[in-house]
């Protein structure tokens, strides 16, 4: 079973950018560049992803493998049936 989100290293870190990003973009930070600006907000989307894949990737690893569908049965279709190939002779 895994931990919830909030109590992950991910989360944490994740929120921190978030809020460095907050502070920066809402001129906090009394002249701040340009770059920096732009730079945190490219940090923030990459945090975000971050916390998303790995987020995924555990709550997959949880989940199991996926069961392989029937598709004759989702569809309520009987099978088809094939005629027999043509013999020679």
């Amino acid at each position: 079973m895994t931990k919830p989100g909030w109590q992950t290293t991910e989360f944490w870190l994740t929120l921190l950018v978030h809020l460095l990003t907050f502070l920066v973009q809402a001129n906090i930070f009394p002249e701040t560049h340009w770059a920096v600006k732009v730079a945190t907000l490219a940090l923030s989307g990459l945090a975000q992803l971050g916390y998303t894949s790995s987020r995924a990737t555990v709550k997959t690893a949880d989940a199991g493998p996926l069961p392989t569908p029937n598709v004759q049965q989702t569809l309520n279709v009987a099978p088809a049936s094939v005629p027999p190939a043509p013999t020679n002779g």
